[in-house]
């Protein structure tokens, strides 16, 4: 059996950055508008899912858990919604869209391949780490 530092290693992605909103609860039920630059998705041992990121609104680094998604996650350049419930499991189309210079941002039709990504999504599935 692996340990849990390789288990974490692998259950971390790091993300080109990627400029999204969304409504947010926090841990008192307080929802509010966030603005944020995203950067990480990790998994805890416990097997919630996270993302991190910069606030715009307040400059700093800030913890989300996706399970507080209020809202749709919409990717800021191109407008396009994904469901709260299957941000973990769109993350490639994020970082395709990120990784697309702004104006080819806006054109939804192209291919998404990422196969590293999918791997890595594979493995979390595998581990019962991430639910389909």
């Amino acid at each position: 059996m692996e340990s849990t530092a390789t288990i974490r290693e692998l259950c971390s992605i790091t993300l080109p950055v990627i400029r999204c909103r969304f409504d947010y609860a926090d841990r008192d039920g307080q929802i509010s508008k966030r603005d944020v630059r995203l950067c990480r998705f990790f998994v805890t041992d416990e097997g919630r899912q996270y993302l991190e990121g910069v606030c715009v609104l307040r400059g700093s680094r800030r913890t989300f858990r996706l399970d507080r998604l209020q809202s749709a996650l919409t990717h800021v350049a191109s407008g396009t919604e994904y469901p709260s419930a299957r941000v973990a499991e769109q993350l490639a189309e994020l970082i395709q869209l990120a990784q697309q210079p702004e104006h080819e941002a806006l054109n939804r039709g192209a291919a998404m391949g990422l196969p590293l990504v999918w791997m890595l999504l594979g493995g979390l599935l595998a581990w019962g780490l991430l639910s389909a």
